[in-house]
């Protein structure tokens, strides 16, 4: 299998974002003959120069009734029973040995 290498100087991004707003958002670039891969370069290249986020376009944090981001809640969670996991492997590892 072969393997991509970025051109130097580049780095590959990645997001969590719900589907159907990724759908709709590539489909809305589509629309207008606009990588969405562009678009969302373009947004973070105004942020630079401009100095700032505009606040406007930025979705409302995910939160639950007791104001807690899930978001981070969720990625906090998931590292911790990764390394509950590669624990729980190692020990098993050890057994069997």
């Amino acid at each position: 299998m072969a393997t991509y290498k970025l051109p130097e100087g580049q780095k590959l991004a990645t997001f969590k974002i719900d589907e159907q707003d990724w759908e709709s958002f590539k489909a809305v670039c589509e629309a207008q003959g606009i990588p969405a891969t562009r678009a969302l370069v373009g947004f973070v290249e105004s942020s630079i120069k401009a100095g700032k986020v505009d606040e406007a376009l930025l979705p409302r944090l995910k939160t639950s009734p007791n104001n807690i981001d899930l978001d981070e809640l969720e990625a906090r969670l998931m590292d911790k029973l990764m390394a509950r996991l590669e624990e729980a492997l190692a020990a098993f590892t050890a057994r069997i040995k």
